[in-house]
Order: structure tokens, then C-alpha cells, then sequence
């Protein structure tokens, strides 16, 4: 057999939940993003796609690290 086999828990479909939730408000930001020809701020960003102030803060600090 191989590799570990055991049921899964709450903790791991908490986990798979929020990583599908983090990735669908990504393709939100970068939806938006890709929309716009001009420069934006994140306050715009957080009008456009509807999410909060802490989710797009930390999206767009996540793509900034990664230059894109």
C-alpha cells in the first residue's frame, strides 16, 4: 500500500474550504484587475469585487510579492 491512508477530518475539509474560497476571491482581484487598463488602488479593488478590506490586503500583497 501506499502512503497514508486515514479518514478525513473536519480540519482537513476546513483547510480544502478555505483554500478553494482563497482561490476563487483571487480570480475575483485578478478579474478585476486584468478589466482595467489604468492603475488602481486596492480600496478600488475592495468596490469592485465586493470583498473585504483584509482579503484583497492580503491577495494583493501576495501578488505584489510574486511581481505580478
Amino acid at each position: 500500500m501506499s502512503g497514508d491512508v486515514r479518514p478525513r477530518s473536519r480540519t482537513d475539509d476546513g483547510a480544502r474550504h478555505a483554500a478553494h474560497l482563497r482561490g476563487m476571491n483571487l480570480e475575483r482581484v485578478l478579474a478585476v484587475a486584468m478589466e482595467r487598463p489604468e492603475p488602481f488602488t486596492r480600496a478600488e479593488l475592495v468596490d469592485a469585487t465586493g470583498l473585504s478590506v483584509p482579503t484583497v490586503g492580503s491577495l494583493t500583497t501576495d501578488l505584489i510579492r510574486l511581481g505580478i
